[in-house]
């Protein structure tokens, strides 16, 4: 094997600017110890770590095709699924003022509907809400698998008191872990909370960069960066050729061929699949 096998770059790349890969040669920091270390034709030992680095900003694009969205996800809300469905891959957003159960609504959501993982961006958050997140979620029953719901759960945690540039990290790194967990085949369930409270980080950012302003102060390219960020979401076709659906299909079927209920008992048993 190869350095360009492990890298995805050219051989002898020892420092790539675009490719999205990070390499270090033979010194790491002191957070990136080695797991293994491999060693290729030439005699050269590469060193392997758990860490994979990657610009948030920067959508990733390890996937063969980005289909248009054909099915429909089934959110376990029936009036939504009735009178305003959403597609798997598709984007939606729920307006209202505050008090009238946008996050209950999203509790709903992240615990009915068919998604393997459920990524939360608390943007911008009163920090009563991120507690109340903090304090339900925990005791909440998922029913596809009878487990906590937690256990399926990712938090990105940023209250209303953090700076402003904070929002912005927050629904960065939210998407890329996304498109992290669906790159390994697996449905991603975002609840971005809220779209409204990041640009208004924006306005903020932008006027202290003294940028034209354009309608009501918001950065001239506000529009731009919110579609940019909803353009990321998708179902793909990843590099083998599978959907994420597919992907998790075959994983099931394996778990069970193993005597496994669910891919959740595979990973705590400390199994693997191929």
């Amino acid at each position: 094997m190869d350095k360009e096998e492990l890298t995805g770059c050219a051989a002898g790349c020892d420092s790539c600017a675009g490719c999205g890969h990070d390499h270090f040669g033979d010194e790491l920091p002191d957070d990136m110890s080695p797991i293994v270390t491999l060693t290729d034709e030439e005699g050269n030992d590469i060193p392997v770590t758990m860490i994979q680095r990657w610009p948030v900003k920067r959508a990733m694009t390890n996937y063969k095709e980005k289909p248009r969205p054909f099915k429909l996800l089934e959110t376990g809300v029936r009036v939504i699924d009735t009178l305003n469905p959403i597609v798997e891959g598709g984007t939606g957003f729920i307006p209202g003022p505050f008090g009238t159960g946008k996050t209950v609504l999203q509790h709903a959501i992240s615990k009915q509907a068919e998604a393997d993982i459920v990524i939360i961006a608390a943007c911008g958050e009163r920090a009563n809400e991120v507690v109340e997140i903090f304090t339900e979620f925990p005791e909440l029953i998922d029913p596809h698998t009878g487990r906590h719901l937690m256990e399926r759960t990712t938090i990105i945690c940023n209250t209303s008191n953090m700076p402003v540039a904070a929002r912005e990290a927050s629904v960065y790194t939210a998407m890329t872990i996304c498109e992290y967990y669906r790159a390994m085949g697996l449905k991603c369930l975002l609840l971005a909370d809220s779209t409204s409270r990041w640009a208004q980080a924006l306005r903020e950012m932008s006027n202290r960069m003294e940028e034209l302003p354009g309608a009501d102060a918001f950065p001239v390219d506000l529009s731009a960066i919110i579609s940019n960020f909803y353009a990321r979401a998708g179902m793909v076709v990843l590099n083998n050729g599978k959907t994420e659906r597919e992907c998790v299909a075959e994983g099931v079927r394996q778990a069970e061929a193993k005597g496994f209920k669910n891919l959740m008992d595979v990973v705590k048993n400390g199994e693997t699949l191929k």
